[in-house]
């Protein structure tokens, strides 16, 4: 189970500590940085805004086997 890619979801705080550690060459690399999500429901679509919210923070989609992996 741990070789098989799952999907994640990175805050600004774990993207920083990473960075902190030295481990994010790959992150960077094959991350996918967002600084905002959209819903969709009932034909209607609303964008929220993380870095205009938060101050500019992003959250990082990245595989979660790349982060558990030994």
């Amino acid at each position: 189970m741990l070789g098989r890619i799952r999907a994640g979801v990175l805050e600004q705080g774990m993207v920083d500590l990473l960075r902190e550690a030295g481990v994010d060459e790959r992150m960077d690399a094959e991350g996918l940085p967002h600084d905002g999500v959209e819903l969709a429901f009932d034909n209607r679509r609303v964008r929220i805004d993380l870095a205009g919210l938060t101050g500019g923070k992003q959250v990082m989609v990245y595989g979660q086997t790349e982060v558990t992996a030994t």
